[in-house]
């Protein structure tokens, strides 16, 4: 609703849209909220799993087995998004409760990360015994070096208690 009054105030503004991801952490299970193609991953034990799915049209491709994940990476379309905030009527938001363990990591992170680094590198990063600002700082750098094609948006949390 911000965006939308935003959008409405200033011609510069209009035809803008962005994709967001989102952890709301109190007490109970964290719940976890997307649009778009910014990711929600879950670093545990050694194994990263990406919790959210892209709302992006090579994503659907790939779940109707149209384009592999290999050709989903290099795609000319792999920006194209599905679903994003862009103003207007509510969005469909993908919302769901996480699982999580003491020593877990949650990374939330714009595609400017996870469209250059790749999840094996991402794990490394992650299992790293670096304070999570280094961490961030870490991920941020990798995506540089792979060319950094996009803004870089990085936010983690550890779960210290259950």
């Amino acid at each position: 609703r911000r965006l939308t009054a935003a959008m409405e105030k200033g011609e510069a503004l209009r035809g803008m849209a962005t994709t967001a991801a989102v952890l709301l952490a109190n007490k109970g299970k964290p719940v976890v909220a997307h649009v778009g193609d910014s990711r929600v991953y879950l670093y545990r034990g050694g194994a990263l799993t990406q919790v959210t799915q892209d709302h992006s049209w090579v994503t659907e491709q790939v779940r109707a087995g149209v384009l592999t994940e290999s050709d989903a990476r290099h795609h000319p379309w792999r920006h194209v998004v599905t679903r994003a905030l862009s103003g207007g009527d509510d969005p469909e938001v993908d919302v769901r409760e996480l699982e999580v363990q003491v020593g877990d990591r949650i990374l939330l992170c714009s595609d400017g990360l996870s469209g250059v680094v790749p999840p094996d590198k991402l794990a490394g990063i992650l299992g790293r015994s670096a304070p999570l600002e280094q961490t961030c700082q870490d991920l941020i750098d990798a995506a540089n070096e792979a060319g950094g094609p996009d803004n870089i948006t990085v936010a983690m949390l550890q779960v210290d208690v259950a």
